[in-house]
């Protein structure tokens, strides 16, 4: 009997091996998929750290002066809405929230926020808004988070620049419903025009803005023409002229569309989150989405690293989506990975994460605590 025993052991030893880490990673999710207040406050002391901080001193380590402005542009968008959307989730935080929304959205009105975009096109993307090309390096993220703000002060400093880059927007894509904006000179990214087309509906969301007709026909378009069959992901980029596809469908790009539609188009982000949901694996506990769907590839840039196919910005964003339409399971799942991947460390009742620094906190302040529809 002592195989017997030996065996029984070594199950058990397996066993827990295969689930207490994930188990205990996952362990404070419930926390943030239920909206409890104390763990919003620490994730939102985390981002204020960051938005007390000189801007001119802000280092994003990239080693590209490209990555480090669209680095730059992503924490002040991410702490924008994650600030707002806990504001309107629990009132009594609106007062301390408001005015730290509105020093992001300073700083993303900097020159050093559009300084990437600029350096691209040769002009300025605010300079430029009677014009026709895209920018969407900058303006439908910068958009985003203004019309964010426009959820609590429908009447404020900064509805002038919202209700312009709205405008401009709107006109370039009524141009030609079908053809996508180009984000860089030549570089056509799916996933970025569902961001700016999220911002123009969100800026309309009551309506009066008469655009609604406009963004439905785009995002229909771009479904049509740029979403795979089989994965049900959006291509990550496609050739500016012809729209055929550039690179392969992916997560990464198809996660960031849902989390940014899912502000102001529920029904189209719950297309792309159910892709995502098909696609999502665990390993040992801990999951995440398949970059590729069901091939294969490495990572880069816009995917972060890849683990046994599963694509750490893919699954990191998709954690939103989870939480908007109610998927507690995979919500846990994805926490656990981010847990583990992030490092978390609490100083003086702010959660932070070790391993991301500024656009690590920010951004999973702002999708841990993504609004629901």
């Amino acid at each position: 009997m002592k195989w017997l025993a030996r065996t029984v052991a070594l199950g058990c030893a397996v066993a827990v091996t295969w689930t207490v880490p994930a188990r205990l990673a996952s362990r404070p999710a419930d926390e943030f998929f239920d909206g409890d207040l104390n763990a919003v406050r620490a994730l939102a002391r985390s981002t204020r750290t960051w938005l007390h901080r000189d801007p001119a001193t802000l280092e994003l380590g990239t080693g590209s002066p490209r990555f480090d402005g669209e680095w730059y542009l992503i924490v002040h968008m991410a702490a924008a809405l994650g600030l707002a959307q806990t504001a309107i989730e629990h009132p009594e935080l609106r007062r301390e929230h408001l005015p730290l929304v509105e020093r992001a959205l300073d700083r993303i009105l900097l020159p050093r926020g559009r300084a990437h975009d600029r350096e691209a096109w040769g002009e300025d993307a605010m300079a430029s808004l009677e014009g026709d090309r895209g920018h969407l390096a900058f303006l439908g993220y910068a958009n985003l988070a203004l019309s964010m703000h426009r959820r609590l002060v429908r009447s404020s400093r900064f509805a002038e620049a919202n209700d312009a880059i709205t405008d401009g927007l709107a006109r370039r894509f009524s141009a030609n419903p079908d053809r996508l904006l180009e984000s860089y000179p030549g570089e056509t990214y799916p996933a970025d025009n569902a961001v700016a087309l999220a911002s123009v509906a969100l800026h309309d969301r009551d309506g009066a803005g008469g655009r609604s007709a406009l963004v439905r026909r785009a995002l229909g378009a771009m479904r049509r023409l740029h979403v795979d069959a089989s994965s049900g992901f959006l291509f990550q980029r496609v050739d500016s002229r012809t729209g055929e596809p550039r690179d392969a469908a992916r997560a990464s790009g198809t996660a960031m569309a849902a989390f940014a539609l899912g502000y102001s188009q529920p029904t189209e982000a719950r297309r792309y989150w159910r892709a995502l949901a098909r696609h999502s694996n665990d390993v040992l506990g801990f999951g995440g989405v398949r970059e590729y769907g069901h091939a294969m590839g490495s990572g880069d840039v816009d995917s972060g690293g890849v683990l046994f196919g599963l694509g750490v910005s893919a699954s990191g964003f998709a954690l939103a989506s989870a939480r908007r339409f109610g998927d507690r399971a995979r919500f846990r799942s994805y926490f656990a990975s981010a847990w583990l991947v992030g490092l978390p460390r609490e100083r003086g009742g702010a959660l932070g994460f070790a391993s991301g620094g500024p656009i690590g906190d920010t951004l999973l302040f702002a999708l841990l605590t993504a609004s629901r529809p």
